[in-house]
Formats: structure tokens, C-alpha cells, sequence
């Protein structure tokens, strides 16, 4: 009985944080896929933000 205790413990131990270091990064992978639009790189490269039409 505290040999499976401890083999769950660990087991948790050792799960958690791998799952949460992949979920990481997978979000970082969906961050950098969003592009963003040809409006706000002109904005950006000129450090003004663009005016509608």
C-alpha cells in the first residue's frame, strides 16, 4: 500500500510538469502564428498610428 503511494506521487510529480511545459509551448507556437495586419506594420515602422479613411 505505500509503495503505490509513493509510485503515485511520483508519477505526479513527474506528469504535471510536463504537461504544463508542452501546453507553454504550444500557446507560444499559436502566439507567433497570429500575423499581424499591413496597417499595424505601417504604424509601427513609422511610430505613428495610421488614420481611417
Amino acid at each position: 500500500m505505500e509503495g503505490s503511494k509513493v509510485t503515485m506521487i511520483l508519477t505526479a510529480y513527474t506528469s504535471i510538469p510536463a504537461v504544463v511545459a508542452i501546453r507553454a509551448t504550444i500557446m507560444r507556437k499559436d502566439l507567433r502564428a497570429i500575423a499581424p495586419s499591413p496597417m499595424d506594420n505601417a504604424g509601427a515602422a513609422l511610430g505613428t498610428v495610421p488614420r481611417a479613411a
